[in-house]
């Protein structure tokens, strides 16, 4: 195909110097003018003839835009569309080295930024985008896309009004744009309205905005609702649209892990990985680590890193397995990586963090602070950050942490590590509240009940805490038969 592109190009300048024959008789010089007419029409050319290719050898493409660059080195569209090929290639390096040449070339088009922003995202560098969707929006404040988009980062962000307001916006200027609504149903799957979601997915497929991974995130919706056939009937419907679609193989899987229907699950992860490597061998490998073959996912995540070197959210799915396998020194390693690769990348800060919070906390302070100066709403890591507080002996500190988490996302765990500082501080009576408000939103929290009698216990109420102790009994003895049950049920591949 390469030769090919070449050949174009010489034929090309034949005809284009065939043409200026007569200006070479007369003048016997060529002007700049028409040097600078021969380079724009050639580089045209061979644009038109990548973005018109119904070839499915991308890198035969890529070879046209390049051959287009090389003749005309300011050409911002060839880069753009490079940029595109190059994404789906899992060049994702060189996509965003392209996108950033469109955005050095057209400072001005919203587009480019907005291009520039959705590369950023989709590499886990979430901070970084967010500057690039400001910068399109400030150029253009119609531009829908970026309004969407930037409303989904808003609302990783925990930054909740600004989030709505921009789905808002973007749904007023193109009411009848999928991908608009495919954002919303995104925004509200992330604050667990999984009902709306589905409702707003369903209107993306309506409106034919890129149809298949509608289904596949209305699926996903539908799985976090237990709608399992719904789910089931969603992936399928995408398999059979387009069968090289490994993302609907391995959401299927999941879904026939949950029907236990084992054989089928990973006969579907098996597809995935002949169809993209890396990403069936990542879903199989969180699969294991959920189901507690830990020594199998890390074989796949080995797999995955074999595959995509420069992946900082598989290095540190696997510095995670590592440490779960004991093996502290490789799991620094791997959160060291991740890190390197992608500095915006919250949750390696945070892993990094948990790691050495026992064995040097200021240093895991310092990684948590930087969690939370890269995403300054998640919960978790404010719960993180007091436990840290805890191993440095600052309980007040870590009485706020604790707080700022329950005001950000009231969870159960939250509630009783707060009450453990409260009851050791002496406030009894405040232990017992969050005990209440922890067994409120978790009503089968073995801990939680546990905690609550020691409290009981303290505060002289002693036949309160003997019923919660048989409360705690009751729910350990449930545990042991459904763990029972699912070793009789679960059928071995």
């Amino acid at each position: 195909m390469r030769i090919k592109a070449t050949a174009l190009f010489l034929c090309l300048s034949l005809s284009i110097g065939t043409a200026l024959t007569p200006c070479f008789a007369k003048n016997r010089t060529v002007t700049p003018a028409a040097q600078d007419f021969a380079r724009d029409e050639a580089a045209r050319i061979l644009f038109k003839k990548a973005f018109d290719s119904t070839c499915d050898d991308n890198k035969s493409i890529i070879e046209l835009y390049t051959q287009s660059i090389k003749i005309k080195p300011d050409f911002a569209p060839a880069f753009n569309n490079r940029a595109i090929l190059r994404t789906e290639l899992g060049d994702m390096q060189g996509a965003l080295a392209d996108y950033k040449a469109a955005v050095n070339l057209t400072p001005l088009s919203a587009i480019a930024h907005s291009n520039l922003a959705d590369q950023l995202e989709c590499m886990g560098r979430s901070k970084t985008a967010l500057l690039s969707y400001d910068q399109a929006i400030k150029l253009d404040p119609h531009c829908a896309k970026a309004l969407y988009q930037r409303a989904c980062l808003r609302a990783l962000f925990g930054r909740k009004t600004e989030a709505d307001s921009d789905c808002d916006s973007a749904l007023r200027l193109a009411p009848f744009d999928g991908e608009a609504w495919a954002a919303r149903g995104y925004i509200r799957a992330l604050r667990n309205d999984n009902c709306g979601a589905i409702n707003d997915f369903t209107t993306s497929i309506a409106f034919k905005a890129n149809p298949l991974q509608g289904y596949i995130q209305r699926a996903s919706a539908k799985f976090d609702i237990r709608d399992y056939e719904g789910a089931l009937a969603d992936y399928t419907t995408v398999i059979g649209l387009d069968p090289k679609r490994a993302r609907a193989f391995t959401g299927r899987a999941e879904v026939f892990l949950a029907l236990n229907e084992r054989g089928a699950a990973f006969k579907d992860l098996q597809t995935a990985i002949g169809l993209n490597p890396a990403v069936g061998y990542g879903a199989r490998a969180a699969i294991y680590k959920s189901t507690g073959d830990l020594k199998l996912a890390l074989k796949d995540f080995n797999m995955v890193i074999a595959r995509c070197l420069d992946d900082a959210i598989t290095y540190c799915d696997r510095g995670s397995l590592r440490q779960m396998l004991g093996d502290y020194v490789g799991a620094l390693s791997d959160y060291n990586k991740s890190i390197a690769i992608n500095p915006e990348y919250s949750y390696a800060w945070y892993c990094r963090s948990d790691l050495l919070s026992r064995t040097d906390a200021i240093k895991s302070l310092s990684d948590i602070n930087q969690a939370l100066s890269i995403e300054p709403q998640r919960a978790s890591y404010f719960a993180a950050r007091a436990y840290v507080h805890l191993y440095l002996h600052n309980q007040a500190a870590a009485i706020s942490d604790f707080n700022q988490a329950i005001s950000i996302e009231p969870r159960a765990a939250t509630y009783l590590g707060r009450q453990m500082v409260r009851f050791d501080s002496g406030d009894k009576s405040g232990a017992l509240q969050d005990c209440n408000r922890a067994l409120k939103l978790d009503a089968f929290s073995e801990f939680g009940y546990s905690q609550r009698a020691r409290v009981k216990y303290a505060l002289g109420d002693w036949l309160g805490a003997l019923i919660d102790r048989g409360q705690v009994a009751r729910i350990n003895l449930a545990n042991r038969y459904q763990q029972l049950f699912e070793t009789l049920t679960v059928r071995k591949v």
